[in-house]
């Protein structure tokens, strides 16, 4: 397995990317994503790796979300937001719930319902498949 797990953060704001996935079968995640998507698509180059999905934790007020415009540039990226928030996404995505899972290689990608600063907050927990997390 090739874990990938890299911090982006954003110059001047308090929000910091994720990207993460296994450069051994070339699939990745990114998670809070800034409108400034060529630096992503670059490091997923770079990474050989191809985001197959957008992950956001929450709405953010504190600044402007770039899954659609990362989704411009990757259509089959799929967008996955907390089922809470639905009603108050605009773009289609994937309502994601407490304890989905999702693959990456060799790693599984857990959503946790974490309400707090909004209702709708999901954390995400990464893990290796042969060392899963245990709720």
């Amino acid at each position: 397995m090739g874990l990938i797990f890299e911090a982006v953060p954003t110059e001047g704001l308090a929000s910091i990317a994720y990207l993460v996935g296994d450069s051994s079968c070339g699939t990745a995640a990114l998670v809070d994503p800034c409108v400034d998507v060529d630096r992503y698509l670059t490091l997923a180059q770079a990474r050989r790796v191809t985001i197959t999905r957008i992950f956001e934790t929450h709405i953010h007020s504190d600044m402007v979300s770039g899954s659609r415009e990362l989704q411009s540039h990757l259509p089959n990226a799929k967008i996955c937001h907390s089922w809470e928030g639905a009603s108050d996404y605009k773009q289609p995505h994937l309502p994601v719930h407490d304890g989905d899972c999702f693959g990456f290689g060799e790693l599984v990608l857990t959503t946790r319902h974490t309400p707090g600063p909004t209702p709708e907050h999901m954390a995400y927990l990464l893990s290796e498949k042969r060392n899963p997390h245990s709720p």
